[in-house]
């Protein structure tokens, strides 16, 4: 690619301007340069909202081909509703239909994957069991439900940085195993604010553990805020005081939207490094 400018300023150039909707087909059909240094921008961060999705993602790239290769550059999936969806993520297809055999090959493919969100998947035991050995050492970040059943993230083999769990019901057996987890940093749950969540947090701060840096609650209700709720989110709080376990309310949008901010987020944090 002949210029008068420089290369490094060109590239700049280019890849600020995929900001802009629709700019990306046009700057990859540029030249063999501009399209590889879009390559892993596009890739970065991938979203696939139905099983049906899915699967072509996978045929059309899984192949002897160069597009094989665009495994490597993805850092960020998700795989679920996002908050544009006009309706429900529905994952697990038939009742006959095993989805999570496709999910673990994708996941497979990702070496490099460092956030992983999944939601409203059925992770029955044995399917788990042959899920997470497809978890690349690479993972950092962590998020599965809501429903996700009786699944402990301390039982997962990589280490991360942030597990998050959305509406999870948790016993005094899986307490036990998340507290004494030396695979995570930090852990997140997205709770409703009612009398259960505050009596599992009471369990979960009664053992505390030297492996877990913070534990955060973040509350949000999809139901409307009352009396109620606000008083068992100040227990909540008065049980949380002087512990490593902090609460907050979500103020703006519902947990969906937040956590598809982060992986958004996660891809425009990479154009600007990587820019």
């Amino acid at each position: 690619m002949d210029s008068f400018l420089p290369v490094e300023l060109l590239r700049k150039v280019f890849l600020h301007s995929t900001e802009s909707p629709g700019t990306h087909i046009n700057i990859l059909l540029v030249c063999r340069t501009t399209h590889a240094w879009l390559v892993p921008l596009i890739y970065h961060s991938i979203t696939l909202t139905d099983l049906a999705t899915i699967r072509r993602f996978v045929a059309s790239h899984d192949v002897m081909h160069h597009r094989s290769r665009n495994f490597q550059f993805i850092r960020s999936l998700w795989i679920g509703s996002t908050p544009h969806d006009s309706c429900g993520w529905n994952v697990n297809g038939s009742s006959t239909d095993n989805p999570t055999g496709t999910i673990s090959h994708l996941v497979w493919l990702c070496k490099n994957l460092e956030r992983l969100t999944m939601l409203y998947h059925d992770f029955r035991p044995e399917r788990w069991r042959a899920f997470e050995w497809t978890l690349p050492k690479s993972l950092k970040y962590l998020t599965l439900g809501p429903g996700l059943g009786p699944i402990c993230p301390a039982k997962i083999f990589v280490s991360l940085d942030c597990y998050t769990g959305i509406f999870e019901t948790f016993d005094r057996s899986f307490l036990q195993e998340i507290l004494s987890s030396t695979s995570m940093k930090t852990i997140r749950y997205i709770v409703n604010s009612d009398r259960k969540t505050a009596d599992n947090l009471k369990k979960l701060i009664v053992s505390t553990t030297k492996y877990l840096e913070g534990i955060n609650i973040v509350i949000a209700d999809s139901e409307r805020w009352n009396e109620d709720k606000a008083v068992q989110m100040e227990r909540m709080e008065a049980i949380a005081r002087g512990t490593n376990v902090s609460v907050s309310r979500l103020q703006k949008g519902n947990w969906l939207e937040m956590l598809f901010a982060e992986h958004i987020g996660a891809n425009n944090r990479f154009i600007y490094r990587y820019a």
